[in-house]
């Protein structure tokens, strides 16, 4: 059975309260106490205060060093497919229990205040890891077993129900010989319940392979489905590049006319703006009535030394 051998504790993770020296000291947990400690789990009430007993350390420990066991004897040929299930339900009932002293040991973290909070942190930290490290290799060392699994108990359903059809041949013959007095003797036997045992599991399994396939094909055409819209997008999207691209070229390239169309366009309408409020009228009368100013003032120029001399003649005149 596994032992402390080749489970890995950091220094550091473990609390100082803990006794080292008591938990080497301790002896090897069976598979029966391991196995034990699955349904102890499962028996915790959940009502109750969140406290961390003095063996879960060893016990996380054991539950480690007894996983890394089970791991290094998965690569053991098995023969029938009990051993697979037992194999199989002694790996799951360890990771369910170290689950379950991995909570605790999380709810004490968080309820204590004491110094040793985050050497708790740190264990949980790296058995938590460990954890996910175990249910790795179980879901590997399952994808890989499955359908051999599956075969093996297809092939034992057959088997065993040949052997019953044979059985209930040759007691067909003892009953006409008159060999077998009670026909329903042996019928109910250990053998029929175990076919039975077997004929319902393998329809269970067979329902479940059913439903994983009729989902995989699902999943299948939808990702089909997705990719075939993801190409039209994708070219729908090159396309408008493309003519994105184009008419951005043309337009650097015409910019000197589009420009120029642009301001002849506010020119004609500022041209209908301002005609259409008499500007233009307005315009031309004041240049009108400037003009005249302007001509007056330029005959006034004009025509005022005429006037001078005139009025100098004329003082003369009325001197003499």
């Amino acid at each position: 059975m596994a032992s402390l051998h080749g489970a890995r504790i950091p220094p550091k993770a473990v609390a100082s309260d803990v006794d080292l020296a008591s938990i080497v000291s301790k002896p090897s947990a069976t598979a029966e106490q391991l196995d034990s400690l699955y349904f102890r789990e499962r028996e915790v009430s959940k009502n109750g205060q969140a406290e961390l007993n003095e063996n879960a350390i060893y016990e996380l420990s054991q539950l480690d060093a007894s996983l890394e066991e089970l791991f290094r004897e998965s690569h053991v040929d098995f023969v029938t497919h009990q051993q697979i299930h037992k194999y199989r339900l002694r790996v799951s009932r360890r990771i369910a229990a170290f689950a379950g002293i991995l909570r605790r040991l999380l709810k004490h973290s968080e309820a204590t205040t004491s110094s040793n909070r985050l050497k708790l942190q740190s264990l949980h930290r790296f058995y938590m890891e460990r954890l996910m490290r175990h249910k790795n290799k179980l879901s590997d060392w399952w994808s890989r077993n499955e359908r051999r699994y599956h075969s093996m108990c297809l092939s034992s359903f057959v088997s065993e129900a040949t052997a019953s059809t044979e059985v209930d041949g040759d007691e067909n013959e003892l009953v006409d010989d008159g060999l077998v007095l009670d026909s329903g003797e042996g019928v109910d036997s250990e053998l029929v319940l175990k076919l039975k045992a077997t004929r319902s599991m393998m329809l269970n399994q067979i329902n479940q392979m059913s439903a994983t396939e009729s989902s995989m094909l699902k999943s299948s055409s939808y990702i089909v489905r997705h990719e075939e819209i993801l190409n039209v997008l994708k070219k729908r999207f090159g396309t408008a590049s493309q003519l994105f691209k184009s008419v951005r070229r043309q337009t650097l390239n015409r910019y000197g006319t589009v420009r120029m169309c642009y301001f002849a366009f506010l020119g004609a309408c500022g041209f209908i703006t301002l005609r259409r409020f008499r500007v233009f009228k307005l315009v031309i009368g004041v240049g009108y009535l400037f003009g005249f100013i302007t001509a007056l003032q330029m005959t006034r120029l004009v025509l005022s030394p005429a006037f001078f001399v005139a009025r100098l003649f004329y003082r003369k005149a009325d001197h003499s």
